[in-house]
């Protein structure tokens, strides 16, 4: 039987942190039991890259191997990392970069250690022991990590971006986001952060040293600035009725918020509190009093909350906002706000009058953005303004009080591209006297937004002081059911079924704002059901410009409603530019209409057409016929002196109506010399008493009207199709209608129709 003999290998060993590691032979290996590290030598003679032993990764590297380059390895100075793309076939391969090569001594990049690149990228879950921590709160942590980052004074210092997980996390006081944070999460709805106190913002800025907004100085040295926040959800507690803000950018400049969702309490419309309530002694106007012994319901009411009282008779289209309230002496008392048709209710004018109280369900703001004005005008010592380039994209907002509030000198805002839904206010940017001074917002963008389901206005611009102009402007927005009010129970109402005054879309309180392009789901509605009450779009000076063209089909001997507008109680100038075609006719012009701001009472409406018109000849009609050139016609230019009194009456008629500049529909033919030949009419005067001047315009041939040369020619005074805009008042539903009057027309027959495309702009002030 042979005998098999099997050698033993062994490597060397010993203890790593007492003797080190000794050079190891080609191919020897060693093993450290203190360290449990292991390694192996190798030799340059022998075709290696150098003389130092290698470390070999074992188990215990892999439990764990970002512990290689950790503060204190003794290999976190070798560990390096150098760029590389991937390849199309057979995996990753080294990028050749030869521009970069070309820097360095020999045709060869750097690379970097390992440590560095991963530093590049922090995480909060970096400083956390146990992640999530307790109760997925992290407060404390948060707020130290943030300090750390980003107040840190080290001019060497370079600031991360903090990333935070995807999870479902709690906060109980305010994040601190000092200049330059940058805070990333995983995803809308994906990195959560709930606020679980009333009484505090979730986040909010504050300046190098520390100081909170009420703390600051003028000083944007230290002030906020750079502050960037970006995918992720922040909300109130479910429950929570906050009259704080999610985010509070504090004094900060160049400020972006992007793919944020931010979310209120979960949304509910209105519900009702109580309702068949009688007042009690010493209710008067905007004043409501009530016993709580006969009504308990309105025991517990929570300052934090948004209330409205709405009538049943009188009021019965009325509702207004409960501002504060208060209990004394077994009372509940409310001061109340105006409602949208600014009629104060007077709750002591009736006996009979049964009212009912509804509470919103949503709460807080999502973004504040406000400035601690020290008496300067949009701008601090050095002329910077303080709440300066502020963007906010691609965010949702929802069931919420306001989406986003602007106090005082917020300058050069962008807000594009959110929605804005279940909530009771959109954006309000307005003063506020109680920081300082009462600047106000300045050359803010809003466009591209979707307010969805708002009750009262989506866009509130305040008045600036000395009339100063905001340049304000909403373009390309998208507006339904918003500022409907509320008429209905537990719900606003819609954009079909209004039948009352409620508020207007957009709110301008200062001059120099625009609206363009935005799409009004209210002017929808209102211009094509005949039945449905027609709100004001937008209030205030403003030009409110509609790039879309419209076209409506108009048939012929018929009134036809073109468009609606709505009475603002403004002065309004309107203008409709509109193209006319049918068959026959191509005629375009501009129609404006001037309202009257009292036109409710004894206001009214003036209409003037001024346009270009062409015609085929043949449905012309001869107003007069046979008539003789007088002397000294000519070219263009025909007097007549006609002996017929009825050519005189017409012609009469024509004069009174003051045809000049081109808006007439009158043409002039021979019969002879220039038969089939038309002259289109820019004018007709009364010489004297009984000559008419007649004055055409014609080309190829141009017509001449002297006797001398064509004796034997007459003339006749042709009249074209006469369609005419008027306009009508529905005091009622109130709105102005623009009218096509085609009952003149002299092509008659239910085969005629005309096509009106046309265009809006309105001037109000």
């Amino acid at each position: 039987m042979a005998v098999i003999e099997i050698a033993r290998i062994q490597v060397r060993r010993g203890q790593e942190s007492v003797t080190g590691i000794p050079q190891l032979a080609p191919g020897e290996m060693g093993w450290a039991e203190d360290t449990e590290h292991l390694y192996i030598g190798k030799r340059i003679v022998e075709g290696a890259k150098d003389d130092n032993n290698t470390r070999l990764l074992t188990e215990n590297d892999l439990i764990n191997v970002f512990a290689m380059i950790a503060p204190g390895s003794t290999v976190a100075s070798t560990s390096s990392y150098q760029y590389r793309e991937f390849g199309v076939m057979n995996g990753v391969t080294t990028a050749t970069f030869a521009n970069v090569n070309a820097l360095y001594v020999g045709n060869k990049r750097p690379s970097i250690s390992m440590a560095l690149k991963l530093d590049q990228s922090v995480s909060l879950v970096d400083f956390s022991d146990i992640w999530p921590p307790a109760n997925n709160n992290i407060t404390l942590l948060t707020n130290a990590v943030l300090k750390d980052l980003y107040a840190n004074s080290t001019s060497t210092y370079m600031p991360r971006t903090l990333k935070i997980p995807a999870g479902n996390y709690y906060v109980n006081d305010t994040l601190n986001l000092p200049p330059n944070t940058t805070l990333i999460g995983e995803g809308k709805d994906i990195t959560i952060i709930n606020l679980t106190n009333d009484s505090v913002n979730l986040m909010q800025t504050v300046d190098t040293q520390g100081n909170k907004f009420a703390s600051m100085t003028n000083n944007q040295g230290i002030n906020p600035v750079n502050v960037r926040i970006e995918n992720m959800t922040l909300a109130f507690n479910t429950g929570t009725k906050s009259v704080s803000s999610l985010l509070s950018l504090d004094n900060v400049r160049n400020a972006i918020v992007k793919s944020v969702k931010f979310s209120g309490s979960t949304y509910t419309g209105f519900s009702t509190v109580l309702t068949g309530v009688s007042t009690a002694t010493g209710s008067t106007k905007n004043l409501f009093v009530a016993a709580t012994g006969n009504y308990p319901g309105l025991l517990g009411l929570s300052p934090n909350e948004t209330y409205v009282i709405t009538g049943n008779s009188k009021y019965s289209t009325v509702t207004v906002q409960v501002s504060s309230f208060s209990y004394a002496n077994g009372f509940f008392r409310a001061f109340t706000t105006s409602s949208a048709a600014a009629i104060d209710m007077d709750f002591g004018s009736s006996t009979t009058e049964i009212y009912s109280v509804y509470r919103f369900g949503g709460g807080g703001q999502g973004v504040s953005i406000r400035t601690l004005d020290q008496g300067s005008l949009y701008a601090n010592s050095n002329n910077i303004p303080y709440s300066e380039n502020t963007q906010i994209l691609d965010c949702d907002f929802g069931s919420l009080y306001t989406g986003i509030v602007g106090t005082s000198s917020i300058f050069k805002s962008v807000i594009n591209n959110n929605t804005f839904r279940n909530s009771f206010h959109g954006i309000q940017l307005y003063t506020n006297s109680t920081v300082g001074t009462t600047n106000g917002p300045l050359n803010v963008q809003i466009s591209r937004n979707i307010f969805d389901t708002v009750y009262k206005q989506a866009i509130v611009v305040g008045n600036n002081p000395n009339k100063l102009a905001s340049n304000v402007i909403s373009s390309n927005n998208y507006y339904t059911q918003v500022g409907n009010g509320l008429e209905q129970p537990t719900k606003g109402v819609s954009d079909t079924s209004i039948n009352h005054v409620s508020y207007p879309l957009i709110d301008y309180g200062s001059q120099g704002n625009l609206s363009s392009d935005d799409y009004f789901n209210r002017s929808f509605i209102a211009s094509t059901t005949s039945t449905s009450f027609y709100n004001v779009l937008v209030k205030g000076t403003t030009n409110i410009q509609t790039q879309a063209s419209n076209t409506i089909t108009v048939p012929n001997a018929r009134k036809t409603s073109v468009v609606n507008f709505p009475i603002t109680n403004q002065e309004q100038f309107i203008e409709i530019k509109y193209q006319m075609t049918n068959v026959f006719l191509s005629r375009k012009g501009i129609v404006s209409l001037n309202v009257r701001a009292d036109i409710n009472s004894s206001g009214s409406i003036s209409v003037s057409d001024n346009y270009v018109y062409t015609e085929d000849q043949s449905p012309y009609d001869a107003l007069t016929n046979n008539m003789q050139s007088a002397q000294y016609s000519s070219y263009d230019y025909l007097l007549i002196t006609p002996t017929d009194p009825a050519v005189s009456k017409i012609l009469s008629d024509i004069v009174s109506k003051n045809i000049n500049g081109g808006n007439s529909t009158l043409y002039v033919t021979g019969s002879n010399q220039f038969t089939g030949y038309a002259a289109f009419v820019t004018q007709v005067s009364a010489l004297t008493s009984a000559t008419f001047q007649i004055i055409t315009q014609s080309s190829s041939p141009q017509l001449n009207y002297d006797p001398a040369i064509y004796p034997s020619e007459r003339w006749s005074l042709l009249t074209a199709d006469t369609p005419v805009f008027t306009s009508s008042v529905n005091q009622l539903l109130n709105y102005v209608t623009l009218i096509a009057d085609t009952t003149g027309a002299v092509n008659t027959g239910s085969s005629i129709t005309y096509d009106i495309t046309y265009q809006t702009n309105i001037f109000q002030k």
